[in-house]
């Protein structure tokens, strides 16, 4: 069965798309807001980066939760069974408690100085492997990287 997502102006609708059914709908104004958004393969749960902050929507619960400020940035990711979320902010959010788990850092470049702030990251784009052991971002720098996740088997 596929999914999709769509606001009708007033909410979410995960639909089933070989059917065209309504699998549920949540009432939120938020929904029409989204940066970004990523659905879980089941389609039971729906994470949109909304200015700065990661809004969790739950199909099955019918629910929406909205995961304090974490930089989301314009782009977002689940990786880790649905555990946790990539964002483009460069970062690893566990869904469950709201917290970075890993920020993504360059290192300098041979000869360069970086800002008192270090080599923070931004992805305009993040795409998971299936296992959630590798991670394929492109830089506002317009760079593509692959970074390794701690999830997933290694090969």
């Amino acid at each position: 069965m596929r999914n999709a997502y769509g606001p009708d102006g007033s909410g979410v609708e995960f639909l089933n798309v070989d059917t065209g059914k309504t699998r549920a709908t949540i009432k939120v104004p938020l929904a029409a807001a989204s940066d970004s958004l990523a659905i879980s393969g089941d389609g039971k749960l729906a994470v949109a980066a909304q200015g700065g902050k990661l809004v969790v929507y739950d199909a099955v619960k019918k629910t929406v939760r909205v995961v304090l400020p974490t930089g989301a940035g314009s782009t977002v990711a689940l990786v880790d069974s649905n555990r946790r979320v990539v964002t483009g902010g460069a970062s690893v959010v566990a869904l469950d408690t709201g917290k970075v788990e890993k920020p993504f850092v360059l290192p300098p470049e041979k000869g360069e100085k970086l800002p008192k702030a270090g080599g923070a990251f931004t992805a305009t784009w993040v795409r998971p492997t299936p296992d959630s052991a590798y991670l394929l971002t492109v830089g506002v720098d317009r760079v593509a990287r692959v970074w390794t996740l701690p999830f997933g088997e290694k090969k």
